[in-house]
């Protein structure tokens, strides 16, 4: 009886921290208490290497090279293969990596993080990004994040100058990555927009740089703090609001826990992770060890996301594809795109982010 009551719970572990288990995984495992398969799962994720489908940054035949159309054909054929090996390379990383969690939680910063930009080479780069803090520090990557290529491309912080100031970012930044509506003023967007002035990439090189030019050195109150406000001073201001930690925390109940959060865990959560300076691992281990996530309330609840479904089907039973591209029609058919959002938000969860007929319950 009571290798059948551990049993049901890694099998309940593994649906929300992984893709399911298979049935020789759970024979291996039989009787072992979810506090040590989840630090099994802990440190498989310490293994992962960076995604790495594409090698080559494509820019775009300058106008002033006059290119024939035969080129910029070629440079957009060339750049549509490089979005399509990205997404084939994640998805199959998805079914055989034997770091599920790892890859699960790069999943939801995914989603979290939404980008969607023509351009296979900084997507990876983002998605690494994702992978290599997934299980860090939030504000690490937050960071990293926020200087990507891909996301300044993606909120036009790329034409965020001190002349003519873009918004974009600053309120994503706060509504989508960490505060939530309600919890900032207009003001408050256009006075940390001026704090991002000259946060920029080169487009020979793709790196970050700080564009002193263009940055507004002015005086700012944001967040009803006063002072002359570059990006990361930003950041680290939101950071000390703890509406930060709980947003976050209750962010992650809803993917790995239930649609509708219990707001006692939810603020347990979220107490953990701020009193530890946004670390994920305390606050993941709390998440995935308590009572109350084995509760029956929280069993065979949620509807697995299409890409988790195909993920599940794919890694349980083994499935391999001849023609791999018929991972992308899948995806689309089923109405979830990696690197493809519908808009900044992402993906819905639940029964909204469900368009397949078959919904299976995780």
């Amino acid at each position: 009886m009571l290798t059948t009551e551990h049993n049901d719970r890694l099998k309940h572990l593994y649906s929300r921290a992984s893709f399911g288990i298979c049935y020789h995984e759970l024979q291996q495992l039989s009787g072992t208490p979810v506090e040590k398969a989840f630090e099994r799962l802990m440190e498989q994720s310490e293994k992962a290497a960076p995604l790495k489908e594409v090698s080559e940054r494509l820019t775009r035949p300058p106008k002033e090279s006059n290119p024939s159309e035969e080129e910029i054909r070629d440079y957009l054929r060339r750049r549509n293969e490089q979005e399509q090996q990205v997404n084939i390379g994640w998805m199959k990383r998805l079914a055989e990596s034997g770091c599920p969690f790892l890859e699960k939680m790069t999943l939801f910063w995914h989603g979290h993080f939404a980008c969607r930009i023509n351009d296979g080479y900084y997507l990876q780069q983002l998605n690494n990004i994702h992978r290599k803090n997934a299980l860090g520090n939030f504000r690490t990557m937050l960071l990293e994040v926020s200087q990507a290529p891909a996301m300044l491309s993606f909120l036009n912080n790329q034409q965020n100058k001190k002349t003519h100031p873009n918004e974009n970012f600053a309120r994503e930044l706060m509504e989508l990555f960490t505060l939530g509506r309600g919890y900032y003023t207009e003001n408050d967007v256009k006075e940390a927009a001026r704090a991002f002035t000259g946060w920029q990439y080169n487009r020979d090189s793709g790196e970050f740089f700080f564009n002193e030019r263009q940055h507004d050195s002015g005086t700012k109150v944001f967040l009803g703090q006063k002072g002359s406000f570059a990006g990361e001073e930003i950041i680290d201001i939101i950071l000390q609001k703890k509406q930060t930690a709980f947003f976050i925390a209750e962010k992650l109940y809803k993917f790995f826990v239930n649609d509708i959060p219990d707001p006692r865990h939810v603020e347990e959560l979220g107490n953990l992770f701020y009193a530890g300076g946004y670390e994920m691992k305390p606050l993941l281990r709390k998440l995935f060890t308590a009572d109350w996530f084995y509760h029956s309330r929280n069993v065979g609840n949620k509807i697995k996301s299409p890409v988790e479904l195909l993920t599940g089907l794919n890694r349980q039973f083994n499935i391999r594809y001849e023609n791999e591209r018929i991972l992308l029609q899948l995806q689309r058919s089923m109405g979830q795109a990696l690197f493809y959002p519908p808009n900044v938000a992402g993906w819905p969860g639940g029964e909204a982010g469900s368009t397949v007929l078959l919904c299976l319950p995780a």
